[in-house]
C-alpha cells in the first residue's frame, strides 16, 4: 500500500480495516455456504436453525459500549428491522417443499442483511425494501 499522504490517516490502521473487511467477507462466504448445505441435508428447518444459533453467538461478541452510542431514533428503525429479518427466517421454514430453493435464497440474503443491520446497527432504505419484498414472497409460498 503506497503512503497516504493526508497525515490525519494512520496507515497501519487503514491497513487492518481492509484486513478486518476482508476477513468479515470470507467468514460471511464461509456462513453462507455452510447455511446452504445444512439446509439442502436438514431442510430449511435446519438452515434457519443453524443461522439464528450463529446470530446469537456473535451478538455475544459485540462491545457493550456500542449499543449505548445508538440514538434512539436510530435504535427503532435498526430494531424493526432485526424483529422483521427473525419473521421471515421463521417463516422460510414454513414454506413446502415446492418453495424449499426460493425459501432457502430468502434465508441466506436476509441473513446477510440481518449480519450488516446487527453490526453497524443501522438499516438502509434498500435494506428495508428488499427485507419488505422478501417477505412479501415468503409470505405468498405460505399461501
Amino acid at each position: 500500500m503506497a503512503m497516504i499522504d493526508n497525515p490525519m490517516v494512520n496507515e497501519s490502521h487503514v491497513r487492518a480495516r481492509v484486513a478486518g473487511r476482508r476477513a468479515a467477507e470470507e467468514f460471511l462466504t464461509l456462513v453462507l455456504e455452510e447455511s446452504s448445505d445444512i439446509s439442502k441435508r436438514h431442510g430449511v428447518e435446519g438452515g434457519v436453525a443453524f443461522l439464528l444459533s450463529l446470530v446469537e453467538q456473535l451478538n455475544c461478541i459485540l462491545p457493550a459500549d456500542r449499543e449505548a452510542a445508538i440514538a434512539p431514533a436510530e435504535e427503532a428503525a435498526w430494531e424493526s428491522a432485526i424483529k422483521l429479518c427473525d419473521e421471515i427466517l421463521d417463516d422460510c421454514g414454513e414454506v413446502g417443499d415446492a418453495g424449499q430453493e426460493f425459501a432457502a435464497s430468502v434465508m441466506e440474503t436476509t441473513a446477510s442483511i440481518r449480519g450488516g443491520v446487527l453490526r453497524s446497527k443501522r438499516v438502509s432504505l434498500a435494506q428495508q425494501d428488499a427485507l419488505q419484498n422478501m417477505h412479501a414472497g415468503i409470505l405468498r409460498w405460505l399461501g
